[in-house]
């Protein structure tokens, strides 16, 4: 507990908000303060085949979309601006207030295809297409979180997202698992 107190404090402030702990990599979490996201993860403990925080950042930069990463120590992390928005997770359920209706709920895949497209045409594929993943603003659709993301070729990269062929190994959720959510 100690050592998380400390890395999150260099790198935020002592007052950031645990976001949440990952169920896929072992000591990684997201925390957020005075605007900003950070990612910290223990390096020695992250996956074989892991291209780390470091390329989600490159990934991000090249979408004009700045992030800030590094090391310290035995961590890595990734910080940026927050984005506005509420996970599309949080919409889906009938019994919460805020659920969407089902014409909603295809407004919002419709942004999530066009987002891909362009993605696809830079030769990027997103790679974890969960959710949690989607922020939604009103009508405006972002997908966040792009540390499963990798690149390749315009076809390998659609059929990537879309039905979970080829990919970086560990790539979990392709589009049509998106779809099935709504």
């Amino acid at each position: 507990a100690g050592e998380w107190r400390d890395i999150v404090a260099e790198l935020l402030g002592p007052d950031a908000e645990l976001l949440s702990v990952s169920r896929w990599f072992c000591d990684s979490r997201v925390y957020r303060n005075n605007g900003q996201i950070a990612k910290i993860r223990r390096r020695d403990l992250s996956p074989a085949g892991w291209n780390g925080l470091a390329h989600e950042a490159d990934l991000l930069a090249s979408l004009d979309r700045p992030v800030k990463a590094g090391v310290s120590g035995p961590w890595e992390y990734s910080i940026q601006d927050e984005q506005p928005g509420m996970p599309f997770s949080a919409h889906l359920f009938d019994q919460q207030e805020n659920a969407f209706s089902k014409r909603k709920r295809l407004q919002v895949l419709r942004e999530v295809f066009r987002e891909l497209r362009v993605l696809h045409r830079r030769g990027i594929a997103h790679g974890d297409l969960r959710p949690e993943n989607v922020l939604v603003d009103g009508n405006e659709v972002r997908l966040v979180d792009f540390d499963m993301a990798w690149r390749g070729s315009r076809l390998g990269v659609t059929y990537g997202d879309w039905i979970g062929i080829g990919g970086r190994p560990g790539s979990r959720y392709p589009l049509w698992k998106l779809v099935l959510f709504t």
